[in-house]
């Protein structure tokens, strides 16, 4: 009976002592877990408070040059313009004849786009912080496609910022 009870006993001093080895990993698991909850919680947040509208568009069958204007109507500011995702579904006037292209857009730091590229001409009222778009105020960028639309062909315009929002707009270019 003595036997037993000490062996009873070694096995729960061990079991003891295997856990409180263990204990101070499961602590820091906790810990990266409750980072990682605030920090989707706070990336969630950021998108809820994104909201980005296309204000205008001015096309011409004439010029291949889209001219945009973005209004930054949430309440988080922008500024990741790299990771936009800029597609534009179009009639395109290749030789005279309609074709209906879709195209999706590599931004550039430079604003004299090329063929398959957009950029950011300004920010109308960009006085808080140079560069970004802030809340309320304007981003004019200019895409260049690579044919111009047809005269009265149809434009439709997807334009998704780094967060994920996403705006979409469509007109008839009539010279």
């Amino acid at each position: 009976m003595g036997f037993s009870t000490a062996m009873a006993g070694g096995i729960m001093l061990f079991a003891m002592l295997s856990m409180m080895m263990t204990m101070p990993s499961f602590l820091s698991s906790s810990q990266e877990l409750d980072q990682i909850y605030k920090q989707k919680s706070s990336t969630l947040s950021h998108i809820q408070k994104t909201s980005l509208d296309i204000d205008s568009i001015s096309a011409t069958p004439v010029s291949s040059i889209i001219d945009v204007y973005l209004k930054n109507s949430g309440s988080t500011k922008l500024y990741n313009f790299e990771k936009f995702l800029i597609l534009v579904d179009y009639d395109a006037n290749i030789s005279g004849t309609s074709s209906r292209t879709i195209h999706s857009f590599n931004y550039v730091d430079s604003c004299i786009p090329t063929s398959g590229n957009w950029c950011v001409s300004q920010i109308d009222d960009d006085i808080a912080d140079p560069g970004l778009l802030n809340p309320d105020e304007t981003l004019h960028i200019q895409i260049a496609l690579s044919n111009p639309v047809i005269d009265g062909g149809n434009l439709i315009l997807v334009v998704s910022s780094d967060k994920g929002i996403t705006t979409t707009k469509s007109q008839q270019v009539i010279s």
